[in-house]
């Protein structure tokens, strides 16, 4: 689900990205897999960035951050850090 989630991402359907989003952490939470939630909360992140809905992106930031800090995930910590950097530099403008 994650991979479909990712390839909506990419061709921009924000409407099938949300979709996917539903779908992907609602098993994640089931399983207990929060690196998945908190990958799935990166990539609709960005989805949401790219139409420019910033405040939501930084939501869905802020929610992947949770997710994933007790995990100890570096990689995914450190990819979630720079959204934010990038997200904040394009709220102040």
């Amino acid at each position: 689900m994650l991979g479909l989630l990712e390839a909506a991402a990419k061709t921009g359907d924000a409407t099938q990205a949300r979709l996917w989003f539903e779908l992907t952490t609602n098993e994640a939470a089931r399983a207990a897999m929060r690196g998945v939630q908190a990958e799935a909360h990166l990539i609709v992140a960005d989805v949401y960035e790219q139409i420019g809905d910033f405040d939501v992106a930084m939501a869905e930031n802020a929610a992947g951050k949770v997710l994933v800090q007790p995990l100890g995930w570096l990689a995914l910590e450190q990819r979630l850090n720079a959204q934010a950097r990038r997200l904040a530099t394009k709220m102040r403008f």
